[in-house]
């Protein structure tokens, strides 16, 4: 008796191929969305573009292009649904990938140990179109862009992130409640002071190895302050 290879006559359900394709990553969701035009549209869902993870990988530039800049000019459908974006120790992330990310309502954004991000490629994903000495200055011919609800972004250890950043934050995403530092050697009290002014939500803020923020200006333990990280009596920030 010979077994039967044929595939099976009914199709997956959409809602359990959409299930499926989640645990998939990014590479293996391609070639699923490959094999019929069903498993085309599944892996198109818009659930399944609400995160692109892309930690570690030595593509990650390659990767996040092909995801959202289209070679037709059109826009691509996974702006709409992308909210988080992890980068972290990926691969071929600069200022030019990172554009791509710019006007998209990003929720959480992880660039830690992206060393070709500059301020340059900050400034672009937050709208902002040159530097900015100060939150007043962010602010100055961007009055037409809405602000934006970025919660959480991580920069730990790129020595290109100054005040400048910390300035665009303070001026352009009032919702923050997550940020890392740690490691941005750059950034001193002036950049610190901006944010805890301008971003009453900000809880966690990592400034671990920020050499140059040398005084704690007297705001730990004030108000949802009291989560950040205190400044020792060397004036130098502890090492977690």
């Amino acid at each position: 008796m010979t077994q039967d290879l044929s595939p099976p006559s009914r199709a997956i359900e959409p809602a359990a191929l959409v299930r499926v394709m989640a645990f998939l990553d990014l590479k293996d969701r391609s070639s699923a969305a490959q094999v019929n035009k069903e498993w085309h549209q599944a892996a198109q869902h818009p659930s399944l573009w609400e995160t692109l993870d892309l930690k570690g990988r030595q593509d990650a530039g390659v990767k996040l292009r092909a995801a959202l800049d289209r070679t037709d000019g059109r826009v691509s459908p996974h702006r709409q649904h992308l909210r988080h974006v992890n980068l972290e120790f990926g691969l071929g992330i600069d200022d030019a990938v990172l554009s791509l990310l710019a006007g998209i309502p990003l929720l959480s954004v992880n660039l830690n140990a992206c060393q070709k991000v500059t301020e340059s490629g900050l400034f672009a994903l937050l709208g902002i179109e040159k530097p900015a000495l100060s939150p007043e200055d962010a602010r100055k011919g961007d009055v037409a862009n809405p602000l934006l609800p970025l919660q959480s972004l991580k920069l730990y250890w790129n020595l290109n992130v100054r005040n400048g950043t910390l300035h665009a934050l303070a001026a352009r995403c009032p919702r923050l409640t997550h940020l890392s530092l740690s490691g941005c050697q750059s950034v001193t009290d002036l950049g610190v002071m901006a944010l805890a002014k301008a971003c009453p939500l900000l809880t966690d803020l990592d400034l671990t190895r920020c050499l140059a923020v040398q005084c704690w200006c007297g705001l730990s333990g004030s108000g949802p302050l009291s989560n950040w990280p205190t400044i020792p009596a060397s004036g130098r920030p502890n090492d977690r």
